[in-house]
């Protein structure tokens, strides 16, 4: 596009020139979209931070957010006040969030509103996911829970575009507890709600209740 706001729209890495005093925010503003500047060879990490008491985040130039450590996240809980989630700059950055092994539970409101999430990666030994942790992603089209998960609560799927839900098995599925049925990945969108469920890579067609 030509003209003002030429990236409306798009969103992404930009780079202008690192020698180049007259770039300044006046410029990034005329390009329009959600755009984060950088300087041309600035290193590909373009956050990082603490999330839990033994948990560490970061943030590549492919919009990859990377939990890594062990044990819980902090909980996010806010309503109406400055967001406290230190990723919440790039919320509408984000395009997939990998979740590494050792990490025990998602907390409160995590990653609620990261609207074009569109790849999710749970570990193996994930315990619990918070109220609304995962709430407002429309662009998240499937998810696989870990068999190790028994807790899921309030709002934790709530307002979502989930149409695949990946499960071990019925019994690792049957074992958690789903707080309220906002908790269900299954019923994340009352009006469009998840159409599969899968047990391993089979699609649950019929459940035959003895």
């Amino acid at each position: 596009n030509e003209g003002e706001d030429p990236f409306n729209g798009d969103f992404g890495v930009a780079y202008y020139p690192a020698n180049d005093a007259s770039w300044s925010e006046v410029n990034w503003d005329y390009f329009g979209g959600t755009l984060v500047w950088r300087a041309a060879g600035s290193d590909p990490i373009l956050a990082s931070g603490t999330c839990g008491r033994n948990l560490t985040w970061k943030l590549d130039e492919t919009f990859t957010l990377t939990v890594s450590g062990t044990g819980a996240m902090y909980d996010y809980d806010y309503d109406g006040e400055e967001d406290p989630r230190p990723w919440a700059p790039w919320q509408y950055n984000i395009r997939s969030i990998v979740v590494e092994n050792g990490v025990t539970t998602i907390g409160n409101k995590a990653f609620e509103n990261c609207e074009n999430l569109e790849t999710l990666s749970l570990p193996v030994g994930l315990v619990s996911i918070g109220d609304y942790a995962f709430s407002y992603l429309g662009s998240l089209k499937q998810i696989t829970l870990p068999a190790s998960v028994t807790n899921i609560d309030s709002g934790a799927f709530s307002t979502c575009e989930i149409q695949d839900v990946y499960a071990k098995e019925l019994a690792s599925w049957l074992a958690i507890d789903f707080s309220s049925s906002s908790a269900n990945p299954m019923n994340n969108n009352y009006s469009n709600p998840a159409a599969n469920l899968y047990f391993g890579n089979e699609l649950v067609t019929d459940v035959v209740v003895p």
